[in-house]
């Protein structure tokens, strides 16, 4: 079978230019840009035009990335592994961010298509922080909930081992100090809080609390993208560990701040 080379690119360049749109504005002094490429929402990706001031042209996703970003909760602003990943995304497509929006600055015409293409891949891989591997978005958790504690001035241990009766170690997410009036607290973080996930944090706890009389233990889950499972919620009531679901940090928060 003989490909006709020319007859497809005929028929790709046809699909472009009925996919992509180019809107003025009323004032003319910018142009919105339609692409035919989906953001997460499976809506068509929006750029715009504009002169700039350092180059001739800009282009601009107008802040829609880190808005979105911002709305599902996923902080870019600190410093974090996240943030080192964004970052790369920016320096390998040759994208700026600048007062949240995410541009290119070219001078000639003929530079727009590849900076076109650059900011609208880079989108598109930024969305893909909420695509990430397993590990990475449970890491991503725990610092969302570590940064949580010290941006409301709870001073947190992090990651720290405790003996249990079996006499083996485990791991705690978050443990915070023991006061006058409250007890050390050990903190599971569960990003999954799914009925797979009910037994290594519940087995921990159980395994390490007999050892740890003056600690309280508790699970912080994840119930931004899911539901917390049943199951889950059953098993932990059952063996008296209280879960703190994420969606209602403003309202359990005081169980874990320091008595003045």
């Amino acid at each position: 079978m003989m490909f006709d080379v020319e007859k497809m690119k005929k028929i790709y360049f046809d699909w472009i230019d009925k996919k992509i749109q180019f809107t003025p504005s009323k004032t003319n002094n910018y142009i919105t840009i339609t692409t035919p490429f989906l953001d997460m929402y499976n809506d068509y990706i929006e750029l715009i035009v504009f002169k700039g001031r350092d180059t001739q042209y800009v282009i601009s996703d107008d802040g829609y990335t880190l808005d979105e970003l911002g709305m599902l909760e996923i902080n870019l602003n600190k410093k974090s592994k996240r943030r080192d990943y964004f970052e790369s995304i920016l320096l390998n497509f040759g994208v700026k961010e600048s007062n949240g929006e995410l541009l290119i600055g070219f001078n000639n015409l003929n530079e727009f298509p590849d900076a076109q293409n650059r900011l609208t891949q880079c989108m598109l891989q930024v969305f893909d922080l909420l695509q990430t591997s397993k590990n990475n978005v449970i890491q991503y958790f725990k610092e969302d909930v570590t940064d949580y504690f010290i941006d409301n001035n709870i001073p947190v241990g992090e990651d720290l081992s405790l003996l249990g009766k079996s006499g083996r170690s485990s791991k705690f997410d978050i443990v915070i100090g023991r006061t006058k009036k409250k007890r050390q607290q050990a903190i599971k973080v569960v990003n999954m809080p799914t009925t797979s996930n009910i037994a290594n944090p519940l087995f921990r706890i159980i395994d390490v609390r007999e050892r740890q009389p003056n600690t309280d233990f508790a699970v912080i889950a994840n119930n931004i993208d899911q539901a917390i499972s049943g199951d889950f919620i059953s098993a932990f009531k059952n063996y008296n560990v209280p879960i703190y679901p994420w969606s209602d940090k403003e309202k359990w928060l005081s169980t874990f701040q320091i008595d003045s």
